[in-house]
This record gives C-alpha cells, sequence and structure tokens, in this order.
C-alpha cells in the first residue's frame, strides 16, 4: 500500500505521519515492535525450566501464551503477516531480528537446559534445531494467518476449537522434532 493511500485510509496528513514516524519502514517496526516487546515480556515472566519434570509443560507454556497473545491481539496479525512475505534479504529483516532475539535466545537457553537434563535431541547442533523450530513455527503462523485472513474477508467465524486444534498439532509438533530418541 502506497503512503498516499494508507494516510487517506485513516485519514491523516503527512505533516502528521511524519511528526510521528520517520517512513512506513519505521510504522511497519513500531507495529511489529508492540509484538515482541509482548513476545519477550512473555519470556521473562514464564522464565526458565526449573525442573527436568517440568521441561515439557514449561517449553508448551511458552507457545500457548504466545499464540494466546497473537489470537487476542488480531489487529498485528496483517502487519505480521507482511513481515512474514518479506525476502530475507530485505533490509528491515536484520532490524525485526533484532526485536525478537531476547525470546529467541530465551527458547535457545531452554533447549540447552533441555539437553543437559537429556530431553532435547543432541545429534543435530543446537543453532540447526533452531532454525528447524522456526521453519515449523512459521507453517504453522502461515496457515494460521492465511485461514484467519480468509474468515476475515468473508466474515466467517472459524470452527468451534480449530486453532486449539491446530495448536496442539503445533506442539506435538515440535515435541516430536526435539524430543530425544532414547
Amino acid at each position: 500500500m502506497s503512503l498516499n493511500n494508507l494516510l487517506n485510509e485513516i485519514n491523516i496528513s503527512k505533516g502528521q505521519f511524519y511528526y510521528w514516524f520517520e517512513d512506513k519502514a519505521d510504522l511497519f517496526l513500531t507495529v511489529l515492535k508492540q509484538a515482541s516487546d509482548a513476545s519477550n515480556q512473555i519470556t521473562i515472566e514464564i522464565g526458565q525450566p526449573s525442573a527436568p519434570n517440568h521441561f515439557w509443560t514449561h517449553i508448551t507454556s511458552y507457545i500457548r501464551a504466545n499464540n494466546e497473545w497473537w489470537s487476542n491481539n488480531h489487529q498485528h496479525i496483517g502487519v505480521y503477516s507482511r513481515a512474514m512475505e518479506l525476502p530475507k534479504s530485505h533490509p528491515i529483516i536484520t532490524r525485526l531480528e533484532e526485536l525478537y532475539l531476547p525470546s529467541q535466545n530465551h527458547f535457545k537457553n531452554s533447549l540447552e537446559i533441555g539437553i543437559e537434563w537429556d530431553f532435547v535431541r543432541s545429534d543435530i547442533p543446537l543453532d540447526g534445531l533452531m532454525e528447524l523450530m522456526e521453519n515449523v513455527g512459521f507453517a504453522f503462523d502461515s496457515y494460521n494467518i492465511k485461514f484467519f485472513n480468509e474468515l476475515k474477508e468473508n466474515y466467517m467465524v472459524p470452527q468451534k476449537g480449530l486453532f486449539d486444534t491446530i495448536l496442539r498439532l503445533k506442539i506435538k509438533t515440535i515435541r516430536t522434532l526435539l524430543e530425544t530418541t532414547k
């Protein structure tokens, strides 16, 4: 969407826009920063797994809490879906990755703890596991966003329990990917 179309849609002048934002990228990052701040706050609140018998419950809680935030903040989904469409080489990607770095480092530390406790596989390097996790998450998130946008465009209500079913499948897939094969 062009800046002029955006300004017409939200009914503000260019002067007002440039008072608050440097450019469209700044607006884009401001909206996504709200999402990353929420994700980082969830990370802080959940903390790290404290005991081996709670490891998978901890990982599940982290995934569920993030998913719940997105479910309750639909206004961010459109912007996030646009971010997911950007090529990895786009200059804004580096800035986006920096926003989510605290959450990613937290999850990476959780996986390190899981490896120490022999819950998480060690036959794949940790960075490889993180990349696989990111791609699995991306696949499920892409499906949910596509489905959510289709429902919104057609003024439809999702089938009862559908998003929860997809979330359970995502959690099961992630656990299957990560779990040590003993």
